[in-house]
């Protein structure tokens, strides 16, 4: 929380305009969406992950798989979206935390 309230006061300072972190989140799953053709389960999938990353200060591939590991981890989720999570994430990160 303190950090996006930081984020918050730069970007104000800056002159960018100030999102919400529902419109990062979204901003940032648009972003991955776009990259290709994904399947209904696999849009899922990317939602959870992206609302992990959302809520999460720092997301690295321990936190990720201790997240989904009832789910099978990040070895799972690799496989289920026939992509590295790791880049996944940093898609979706910056997705989030870019200026509008």
């Amino acid at each position: 929380m303190v950090v996006q309230i930081i984020s918050m006061i730069r970007r104000s300072t800056l002159g960018e305009e100030i999102s919400s972190v529902e419109e990062r989140y979204q901003r940032g799953l648009n972003k991955i969406l776009q990259q290709r053709a994904w399947t209904e389960d696999q849009k899922q999938w990317l939602a959870r992950l992206t609302l992990f990353i959302a809520k999460e200060v720092v997301v690295d591939k321990n936190m990720i798989h201790h997240q989904f590991a009832k789910d099978g981890g990040v070895k799972r989720l690799s496989k289920l979206l026939d992509s590295d999570v790791e880049k996944l994430v940093d898609d979706i990160h910056d997705g989030l935390w870019q200026a509008s």
